[in-house]
């Protein structure tokens, strides 16, 4: 037989030198995975916009005012209003902006707009160019 000494050492510094090398791989990892977790509301009503935007072009007879917007979509009548500190559909309880603490419709030169306030931040953007 054959004298095997030190090689329980060798395999254990091989398993230290791959640790040594995945630990800043699963680091970096981690910290990316926190900042996709990160809430971003901005971020969050741009895709609530282009999708009730998706829904007003589908919709017709439409009818603006200054706190809600009625319309017909796929054969019943819906109505966008701020209810509490959202911005949902009605009949139905479909929110597109949450947490907001004012909001309010304008048309302007053929184009309607959303005007909403979160935080002490007014925001404008457009809903429907006709």
């Amino acid at each position: 037989m054959r004298n095997r000494r030190g090689t329980v050492l060798i395999d254990l510094l091989i398993t230290i030198c791959i640790v040594m090398i995945l630990i800043p791989v699963t680091m970096a990892c981690i910290s990316s995975m926190k900042d996709a977790n990160r809430f971003d509301p901005l971020l969050q009503d741009e895709i609530a916009l282009f999708q009730l935007r998706k829904r007003l072009i589908l919709a017709y007879d439409i009818q603006y005012q200054q706190n809600e917007i009625r319309y017909l979509y796929q054969g019943r009548e819906e109505r966008l209003s701020k209810v509490n500190q959202n911005l949902i559909v009605q009949p139905g309880t479909l929110i597109f902006l949450s947490q907001i603490d004012d909001c309010c419709f304008k048309e302007e030169n053929g184009a309607v707009f959303v005007v909403y306030e979160r935080d002490g931040k007014s925001f404008s953007k457009i809903l429907l160019h006709e």
